[in-house]
């Protein structure tokens, strides 16, 4: 039987009053993940060596609001145990242009960069950009 318009109210109601138990499923996201298993042998003085290297690389993103969106790229090498790389991005949609916010706290090249470009392809190539780089 279906709701009454009483009921429906209510219920609309007691979602307005009690948002943190409910979940938005309208906000996109997206998670990937992929696993590379490589073998090599090659030949180094005199004598042929095999290798044998696994990564697992994780990717993923999520609109934190309709403008603002989160993501990040993470690449851990199985083999040594390691985590080799890790790079994240906030980016944030003003009309007619775009903000984003690269981070890269974990890797040998270590960076922030951020940028602000209008969103028309005839002015792509006007942009302002501040990149800076750790070794």
């Amino acid at each position: 039987m279906p709701m009454t318009i009483d009921e429906q109210q209510a219920e609309l109601n007691y979602i307005r009053q009690n948002p943190a138990e409910f979940v938005d499923f309208n906000i996109s996201w997206s998670v990937n993940i992929s696993y590379s298993l490589s073998f090599s042998n090659t030949f180094e003085v005199n004598r042929y060596v095999t290798q044998l290297n696994s990564s697992l690389i994780l990717n993923g993103d999520f609109n934190l609001t309709e403008k603002w969106k989160m993501g990040f790229n993470c690449y851990y090498d199985v083999k040594n145990l390691k985590m080799q790389s890790l790079t994240t991005f906030l980016s944030r949609d003003m009309h007619c242009w775009q903000l984003t916010v690269n981070v890269t706290p974990v890797g040998y090249y270590r960076s922030f960069n951020i940028t602000i470009n209008p969103k028309s392809s005839i002015l792509r190539d006007l942009h302002i950009n501040r990149t800076r780089t750790f070794y």
